[in-house]
């Protein structure tokens, strides 16, 4: 979706994965479209994806302390990448 913005180079297929520590609480690659998600985005203000969108987007619930966001590419596919973070009221 980056590419609707204008930016250049995005990576096309980009994987999410959350981590405290080093444990993986949560990953994704090809959000999808749930409800769960979708109903997340609008409580929180975000844009919607398509349906068929190959973003990445999780939705964890998160006590205090230190979290790693890292996003790679599918297949180790290159480009730029962006995350976001919102908190669902």
């Amino acid at each position: 979706t980056l590419s609707t913005f204008g930016v250049t180079g995005s990576l096309s297929d980009p994987i999410l994965e959350v981590f405290r520590g080093t444990t993986l609480i949560g990953i994704s690659d090809d959000w999808g479209g749930t409800t769960a998600l979708r109903n997340a985005f609008s409580q929180a203000g975000a844009f919607a994806l398509a349906t068929t969108s190959r973003d990445s987007a999780v939705l964890v619930t998160l006590t205090a302390g230190v979290y790693t966001a890292r996003v790679t590419g599918f297949f180790n596919g290159t480009g730029v990448g962006l995350i976001e973070l919102y908190e669902v009221p």
